[in-house]
Formats: structure tokens, sequence, C-alpha cells
């Protein structure tokens, strides 16, 4: 059997759990109809509880359906969690407000040159260990994503305002 990925795994094991609800809501059903109707046939009271006892069964092997689903669930957000510090990261660096003299400024208050490249990858800023920075990335981004917004306002009432930044 080819492994599954994790995520085909869930969509998997939650096909499998819905499966399992429905057989549990038919035995509640049949449990209905054994105490309410003629539960006092053999035929009726061995089928019933024939199948009663199999949907029993297999819902006590999809509990550990359910554990997988649940560590399935865990496990991504784990990975979230762990990615969540990097997110300011991400936003100062992709700040749309970023021009040249910002990238500029940040290559001066982080001591070594860093500039948007296409070879500049997330991991690559890892590995520059921007991730100590980000106090001083999102200081800049901010103060860019500010003139950003008033570039936006002044170019949509077609006035062009420079600003210089001290």
């Amino acid at each position: 059997m080819p492994r599954r990925s994790t995520y085909d795994y869930a969509i998997y094991t939650c096909e499998l759990a819905s499966d399992q609800w429905m057989l549990d809501r038919q035995s509640r059903n049949y449990q209905c109809n054994w105490l309410a109707e003629n539960s006092m046939s053999p035929v009726f009271s061995c089928s019933l509880l024939a199948k009663n006892s199999h949907e029993q069964n297999y819902f006590h092997k999809s509990l550990s359906i359910f554990s997988a689903v649940q560590h399935v669930a865990t496990e991504v957000k784990s990975q979230i969690e762990d990615f969540r510090p990097y997110i300011p990261l991400i936003q100062g660096l992709r700040n749309p407000g970023m021009r040249s003299r910002h990238w500029e400024l940040l290559s001066e208050e982080l001591g070594f040159p860093i500039k948007p490249k296409q070879t500049l990858t997330f991991e690559k800023c890892l590995e520059l260990g921007l991730q100590n920075h980000i106090d001083k990335i999102a200081k800049v981004a901010e103060v860019a994503g500010k003139e950003y917004s008033i570039e936006q306002v002044c170019i949509c009432g077609h006035t062009v305002v420079v600003f210089t930044v001290l």
C-alpha cells in the first residue's frame, strides 16, 4: 500500500469516522426498536444483537482512528506554533513599501548587506540569522509601510510627494 500523506490520512480517517457515526446512529435506532417492539422474538433479538455487536467492535476499532486524527491535528498545530514566531519576519521583508532606501537602512542596522533578490529565500533569511533581528526589521518595515500608505494616497490624488528618511 502506498504511503499516504498526513493530510490524505486525515481525510481517510475522517471518512471512516463519518461511516462510524452513521453505523452508530443505525445502532441507536435498532436499540430503540429493540426496546419498543417485539424484542422477545428470538429471530429479531438475535439478528439485532449480532448486528449491534458487530457495530460495537467496529466502534472500538475506529477509536484508534480518532486517536490518529487527533495525532495529526496535534502535529499540525505544533508546526503552526513553531512557525508563528517567523510571521513578523516574513511580513516585514515582504512589505510592499520596502524600497531600496529601506533595504539600505536595514543593511546598516543589521551590519551586513541584504537586498531583495530572487535568490533571497526564506531559508536563506534563516541562514543569515534574520530571525534574531525581527525587531529591527519590523521597525524599518513599519516606516516603509507608513510611507507606502502616504504614497498611495498621494498617487490616487494625482499629487506626487517625495519623502526623505532622516
